[in-house]
């Protein structure tokens, strides 16, 4: 049994957070420290891990620990991301989960992991003898190479488990294009594949392609930032998503996108509704942009996710569009697009509709100016949706003091003016900009959690 720790005080002060138990020894000398438990909580895989290093002489990894404990996570799921993990330090959770036998998800991602774990991990899989019940393998950010993927082709008690797998930006490059065929002909639970930076070009996509039928499940799939990619393998490969009965979400972002491919999107947006299309930085411009939304927003379900960032779009793109159709996005993305103070009026529009359901919307580096900042932050008070706003990085010029005077507060109480003494401004601002930048951050609904507001200039 481990303790359910509620906070910790080492001299009377309270540590704030776990990282800093890590430098607890150095600080620690004679002072006292104070433990309060909330109650005792069983993380076998804990003493196992601290077992298993202790039998390899090694000394057991904090970074690891802290993720095992977490007591949001229950026991089925394996999180050891960012834990400067490689392949040898890894061993010990290896031979670890040996003894877990069945869990439903394993997320190393973001460490210096190759080949060689993988290997590993695929005796794990094999020695369980698990033949059923869902599986995610979150490989991310690592160093896995392509014969990774060749040690799950080779592993048949995955073909019936594996759900999800992402293995984005790890360099399989085109040498992985008959193991990916494989998993996805053999993996017949396969929802959702992410191969995202993966230094794979238009051979993959095309041997993508050709895996896919009717029959699979596939419901997710991340191709973006692969170069290069020709138009005729990406439209084969919309062709075949066409006819899948169940996929809702494609991420095609930092794709070179041309008319023929943006036609095909526009025919599987209009096959069936999808849940979210990410065309971060595909250059589609207004006229493509126009094309894939209006069949896109016809559907009646909610569209959870739509990214155009740094699509070459401008204010013309965002006149273009009905507020109405627009209301059931959920998370939209215009980063990088300069849509000007003439689009924040049409996003007035949209944020200050019933039935707008947004709640992610993203418009750094647009452009606004601050008559355009301020016409978004006034539609906040009749918003009840909204949770995070980033207006990060737009133009704030001094143009404050002729706005200032429009705000619903006309005069700074002596409290905000104390504030000021502590807001960080860039050097020689104007205090017009500053009392203005107090009185936006103090404007905004208690609904919205999160918020990045631009630095004037």
């Amino acid at each position: 049994l481990l303790p359910i720790i509620q906070h910790i005080k080492c001299a009377g002060r309270d540590l704030e957070s776990l990282a800093t138990v890590e430098n607890l020894k150095e600080h620690l000398q004679n002072n006292m420290v104070e433990a309060f438990i909330d109650g005792w909580i069983q993380k076998r895989l804990i003493k196992t891990y601290v077992d298993c290093c202790k039998e390899l002489s090694e000394e057991p990894k904090i970074k690891v620990l802290k993720k095992l404990y977490n007591l949001e996570v229950s026991d089925d799921e394996i999180i050891a991301s960012d834990c400067d993990l490689q392949d040898l330090s890894i061993t010990p959770l290896i031979d670890a989960l040996h003894s877990q036998m069945a869990f439903s998800m394993l997320d190393i991602s973001h460490n210096c992991l190759g080949n060689g774990t993988m290997e590993k991990l695929r005796k794990v899989f094999t020695a369980s003898g698990q033949s059923y019940g869902g599986l995610t393998l979150d490989l991310h950010c690592n160093r896995f190479g392509p014969t990774t993927l060749f040690q799950i082709c080779e592993c048949s008690v995955l073909f019936a488990r594996l759900e999800v797998l992402n293995i984005s930006g790890n360099r399989l490059t085109d040498a992985c294009g008959s193991y990916l065929s494989t998993i996805l002909k053999n993996c017949t639970a396969l929802c959702s594949l992410n191969v995202e930076n993966c230094c794979i070009t238009t051979r993959t996509i095309q041997k993508i392609a050709d895996a896919l039928d009717s029959r699979s499940v596939l419901s997710h799939l991340c191709i973006g930032h692969n170069s290069p990619v020709s138009g005729n393998a990406l439209v084969n490969l919309l062709s075949k998503l066409s006819t899948l009965k169940r996929f809702s979400e494609l991420n095609m972002s930092g794709l070179k996108l041309g008319k023929p491919v943006v036609d095909s999107l526009c025919q599987l947006a209009g096959t069936f509704t999808l849940s979210g299309l990410i065309l971060g930085g595909t250059g589609i411009g207004n006229e493509g942009a126009i094309k894939v939304t209006e069949p896109l927003l016809k559907g009646t379900e909610e569209l959870v996710k739509l990214d155009l960032s740094y699509c070459g779009l401008t204010s013309d793109y965002i006149l273009s569009i009905k507020v109405d159709s627009f209301c059931s996005i959920t998370d939209l993305s215009l980063e990088g697009n300069p849509i000007m103070l003439e689009g924040s009026n049409t996003l007035f529009s949209l944020l200050i509709n019933p039935q707008c359901c947004l709640k992610v919307l993203i418009l750094r580096k647009c452009q606004l100016g601050l008559a355009g900042v301020l016409r978004i932050i006034e539609a906040l008070a009749d918003n009840s949706s909204l949770e995070e706003l980033n207006l990060a990085d737009n133009s704030v010029p001094i143009e404050l003091s002729a706005l200032h005077c429009d705000l619903p507060s006309k005069s700074c109480s002596q409290n905000q003016e104390d504030k000021l003494d502590t807001m960080k401004v860039d050097d020689n601002q104007e205090v017009e900009q500053k009392l203005l930048l107090l009185e936006l951050t103090t404007a905004v609904p208690v609904h919205v959690k999160e918020i990045h507001f631009p630095s004037a200039n």
